[in-house]
């Protein structure tokens, strides 16, 4: 048994890579299978990992990878009804095998949650409409910003589910079904390096829900029309590359879409399981976290 310490809060991808190394150097190990999250071992830690002969990994799928399986068909919601694990490929990952499962327990938390927020969203929707019918609120100006201020809430608390990867938020959220309701809640340490670092693993600053939205707002959609037309010359429009951070936000809130169109979240916090055949293995959990696999 080998261990090595590192000072606080130092990013597991900087560390990954040559604790591999080191493995096979000192201890002459020719072939080994590598066990991480996905914040140790990330797609750019396994392309380095695809390059070496004999190593294997298990890791996690992205919520945004899973959700993207999901919407091309490979992995389907409805294989859930009868079996709680599954085995299926991709060809977005060739020569891997992806392992599913499901967390019941989970699923019922997300569920039960959904349901809450709905139906605060209605009896507050209710208590305006209430006061429209007694003629204390009348206009639709009036109206409509009050219906907003509701609505809003509701959006918020999505939107900040789904950006938890990119801001200060503990990404850890199974610990919420297990811990203690009595004692203090404590954050993990995942959560505690991000607020330390003020960075990801990848570099990029941490947000807050505010800050998130400013970098967002700097995406610009203009119109345009070429060099010394007359005003009545057509238009075209021309939006903002997004840069790296508002991509991923923007991909991360298709998760909100999908949740909506199933009624059902996909995964990110649920455990997963793969067991080693012979080539790479990829884990997935629906309403749980996605595990990847590789081993032989």
């Amino acid at each position: 048994m080998a261990v090595s310490v590192f000072e606080g809060h130092t990013a597991d991808s900087r560390t990954f890579m040559p604790e591999v190394k080191r493995l096979r150097e000192e201890f002459g190990i020719e072939r080994m299978v590598m066990v991480g999250d996905r914040g140790m071992i990330s797609s750019k830690a396994i392309e380095e990992l695809r390059e070496a002969d004999g190593i294997g990994w298990i890791t996690a799928l992205g919520s945004v990878s899973i959700r993207a399986l999901v919407e091309q068909g490979q992995l389907q919601l409805g294989l859930f009804d009868e079996r709680n694990l599954i085995e299926l490929r991709s060809p977005d990952y060739p020569g891997e095998r992806l392992v599913a499962c499901r967390n019941p327990e989970l699923a019922k938390l997300r569920a039960h949650k959904r349901e809450a927020l709905l139906a605060a969203t209605e009896r507050n929707l209710e208590k305006i409409k209430a006061r429209v019918n007694a003629a204390k609120l009348a206009g639709a100006d009036e109206i409509g910003l009050r219906v907003g201020k509701v609505i809003n809430q509701y959006v918020e608390w999505h939107l900040r589910e789904a950006w938890r990867a990119l801001m200060f938020a503990d990404p850890d959220q199974q610990a919420k079904t297990t811990r203690d309701p009595v004692a203090p809640a404590t954050r993990s340490k995942a959560a505690l390096a991000k607020v330390a670092r003020r960075a990801l693993d990848d570099g990029t600053p941490v947000h807050s829900f505010a800050t998130l939205l400013g970098e967002l707002a700097t995406i610009v959609r203009n119109t345009c029309r070429t060099p010394n037309a007359g005003p009545d010359a057509p238009t075209f429009e021309i939006v903002t590359t997004p840069n790296a951070t508002q991509t991923r936000a923007l991909e991360l809130i298709q998760h909100i879409r999908l949740s909506t169109e199933t009624g059902t979240r996909c995964p990110g916090h649920a455990g997963a399981a793969g067991s080693s055949t012979t080539g790479p293995t990829r884990g997935s959990a629906v309403s749980g976290r996605a595990a990847r696999v590789t081993g032989s």
